[in-house]
């Protein structure tokens, strides 16, 4: 809704977007998926690619259920040189971690992430370095929202010709949960062995909650390894809170909604949304059930509703 577009047009902005991490993981040793794909294989509703909750389709989301392991050796590099490694050593140059407003609904940006664009702001910091000395990057990609969020906070657009990913993503390299990261940093010191650089890897956890991100080289950072520091950033963020309530009575303003179809993709299932009141109080209210099989592709966005009743509070158009 903030990008103006429809459900349909945001699926064929994703598909291309995601079409390109296919590509990067059909040329990865270890990714689950090794296979290219096009953005209209992608963004296409089929009975093998089905309507998740829209915009999404299945290929466009994490795939968790996987068979895989990874390991990072962190050691000293005076131990790397006694074990020979020196030549291979790749150096953690910066590291700053943040947390979203906890409760999705009481965020004041649903669409976007000031705890990345704060963890960013103070990693680059921390390292002495900025956006454009970055060689590579690689974003958490569970959902699409994951990767648009992180790489407008960080600065860069979804487009960037260093690419977003350096393993495929967790949809089409894969994952286990939330030590997938430990795959993308994995990959990326292994790239920056082979081209010299730096190389940055965002993680998170949560409904988009939970940010670190960190940036690795192939010289050692020339003010050794700091940390960034995030801590007035946090403290704005968690005051930033919209109080969220279970019930009203009134009118409201729909600033995040989703469409979710039912199992054989004939009708609609449920269609939640987060609306903001006329008072500023948030709330997250499920549609009328008579109204549901008018909503199938319809993005509520921008609509004004009736909000009645709860938990869980109902609304009708």
């Amino acid at each position: 809704a903030a990008a103006g577009r429809s459900f349909a047009e945001q699926r064929a902005f994703l598909g291309a977007m995601r079409a390109r991490f296919t590509d990067v993981a059909a040329d990865h040793p270890y990714a689950w998926f090794p296979e290219r794909a096009t953005a209209d294989e992608l963004a296409t509703v089929t009975p093998k690619n089905r309507l998740t909750a829209e915009p999404y389709t299945k290929r466009m989301n994490a795939f968790p259920n996987v068979d895989q392991g990874s390991a990072l050796l962190v050691t000293s590099l005076a131990a790397a040189r006694e074990a020979g490694l020196e030549d291979q050593a790749i150096f953690v140059w910066s590291g700053a971690s943040t947390a979203e407003v906890r409760h999705p609904a009481a965020r004041p940006h649903l669409g976007s992430s000031p705890a990345i664009a704060a963890a960013a702001r103070r990693v680059f910091e921390a390292a002495g370095v900025g956006v454009d000395d970055i060689s590579r990057f690689d974003f958490y990609s569970c959902f699409p929202i994951a990767v648009e969020a992180g790489a407008e906070a960080v600065g860069i657009t979804v487009d960037d010709p260093r690419g977003l990913t350096v393993t495929g993503g967790l949809p089409y390299f894969g994952g286990p949960g939330n030590n997938y990261v430990g795959h993308s940093i994995a990959t990326m010191v292994e790239l920056l062995r082979e081209t010299p650089g730096l190389g940055l890897c965002t993680a998170l956890g949560g409904f988009i909650t939970k940010h670190a991100i960190g940036i690795y080289g192939t010289e050692p950072p020339p003010r050794g390894f700091r940390a960034g520091d995030t801590a007035a950033d946090q403290q704005a963020i968690d005051a930033s809170a919209i109080e969220v309530t279970t019930q009203a009575e009134g009118e409201a303003l729909v600033e995040g909604a989703t469409v979710v179809p039912t199992a054989d993709g004939t009708g609609v299932e449920s269609a939640p949304v987060i609306a903001r009141l006329d008072d500023g109080r948030r709330i997250v209210a499920v549609a009328d059930p008579a109204a549901l099989p008018d909503l199938a592709g319809r993005c509520l966005g921008g609509e004004r509703v009736q909000v009645t009743g709860g938990p869980p509070p109902v609304y009708r158009i």
